[in-house]
C-alpha cells in the first residue's frame, strides 16, 4: 500500500479538485446563455438561473473563444457594465483568473428588462464586446433553492478534502526534506 500512496494522493487531489469545479460550472449547465459570434471571436455570457428574478442571486460568467478554431482567447479582463433603463446598476473590471471562470454575482432587486454589456480587454485594447437584454422577474421569499443541497454538500467536502490532501503532501515533502538536508 505505501508504494501506491503518492499515486492514490495525487488521483484523490485530482478528484478532489474536479469535484469542486462542477460547482463554479453551474452557470452554464443549469442557467441560461448568450451566445454570438463578432467577427473571429465567439462570446460565450453564462448566467443562472435561466430565469431570474429579485428573489435571489444571478451569476454571471463570461468566456472568449475562437469562432474559428478550438483556442481560447488571451484577455486580462472584462468590463462589465449592467444597466436597467438609464440606472446604472454595476460598470467595474472583472479580471480574468488563472483558474475558474471568470464572473461575479449580482442582486438585481428590481423587476424589469436589464441591459448587460460585456467588452473583453487585453490590458487597455478592446478585443471585442457585446450587448444582450435579460428580463428579470419580481421573485418571492419563497423562492426554490438557487444552487441544489447535494452539490453544495459535496463541492464542500471536495474542497476540504482537497485542502487536507494538499496539507498533508505539503507537511510530508517538508518533513523529509527536514531529515534529508542535514
Amino acid at each position: 500500500m505505501q508504494r501506491y500512496q503518492r499515486q492514490i494522493r495525487y488521483l484523490l487531489t485530482a478528484f478532489c479538485a474536479w469535484l469542486c469545479l462542477v460547482g463554479t460550472a453551474i452557470a452554464h449547465t443549469n442557467g441560461g446563455t448568450h451566445e454570438v459570434t463578432i467577427d473571429e471571436y465567439f462570446i460565450d455570457i453564462g448566467y443562472q438561473p435561466e430565469f431570474p428574478d429579485t428573489a435571489g442571486l444571478t451569476r454571471f460568467d463570461f468566456s472568449l473563444f475562437s469562432a474559428t478554431s478550438t483556442e481560447d482567447i488571451v484577455y486580462t479582463d472584462v468590463w462589465v457594465t449592467v444597466t436597467r433603463g438609464e440606472t446604472t446598476i454595476f460598470s467595474g473590471s472583472i479580471s480574468n483568473p488563472r483558474i475558474g471562470p471568470t464572473g461575479f454575482s449580482t442582486l438585481l432587486t428590481t423587476p424589469g428588462v436589464y441591459t448587460i454589456a460585456a467588452r473583453f480587454l487585453n490590458d487597455t485594447t478592446t478585443v471585442t464586446e457585446t450587448t444582450f437584454t435579460l428580463p428579470v422577474a419580481a421573485g418571492s421569499s419563497t423562492a426554490p433553492d438557487r444552487y441544489p443541497l447535494g452539490l453544495l454538500l459535496i463541492s464542500a467536502v471536495a474542497g476540504l478534502l482537497l485542502g487536507l490532501s494538499c496539507w498533508y503532501g505539503w507537511r510530508r515533502t517538508h518533513n523529509n526534506s527536514d531529515h534529508t538536508s542535514g
